[in-house]
C-alpha cells in the first residue's frame, strides 16, 4: 500500500501557488453557481490570489 510520507508532501510546495490558484478558480465557479454577485466573485478571486501570491514567499 503507497502511504503519503512527509517527503511526498515536501514534494509538493514547489506547485503551492500553481494549487492555490486552481483552488480559487474551482472556489469561483462553484460560488457562481449559487449566487451570481460580482461582489462576491471578485471577493474570492483577490484573496485566492493573494493566497497564491503569499505561497511564492515561502511563509
Amino acid at each position: 500500500m503507497n502511504d503519503i510520507t512527509m517527503n511526498d508532501l515536501i514534494g509538493l510546495l514547489p506547485y503551492a501557488p500553481i494549487i492555490a490558484v486552481v483552488i480559487t478558480v474551482l472556489t469561483v465557479m462553484i460560488a457562481i453557481t449559487f449566487k451570481r454577485s460580482h461582489m462576491v466573485t471578485g471577493t474570492i478571486t483577490v484573496a485566492g490570489l493573494n493566497i497564491g501570491l503569499f505561497t511564492l514567499s515561502g511563509r
